[in-house]
């Protein structure tokens, strides 16, 4: 079972021109998670192309966020109860982020 959001786990349940400022605002903060393929009634969507989702969470981690973060956030591919996540974590950044 799956746990409420709160100030350092996110749900999504795909990825969204949000998505930007919610690693931003971990970065900024006390750093967290983000579980892509989870809507926010707690509900596993799942992702279906997970290559595609994992690319696309790259180039906004490369190209969106500056100054580069890529050593702060790292995904994974999870199978949850036979569904695929994605799972971003985020450490604390040690500059200011946007």
């Amino acid at each position: 079972m799956l746990i409420d959001e709160n100030d350092k786990l996110e749900y999504k349940e795909k990825v969204s021109n949000f998505l930007p400022k919610e690693i931003v605002s971990f970065l900024n903060s006390e750093g967290g998670t983000i579980l892509i393929g989870v809507n926010k009634k707690k509900n596993l969507v799942g992702i279906i192309n997970i290559d595609e989702t994992k690319r696309e969470i790259s180039d906004i981690i490369t190209n969106q966020i500056s100054p580069r973060c890529i050593s702060f956030v790292k995904q994974f591919h999870e199978i949850i109860d036979g569904k695929n996540i994605i799972k971003i974590e985020i450490k604390k950044g040690n500059q200011f982020f946007m």
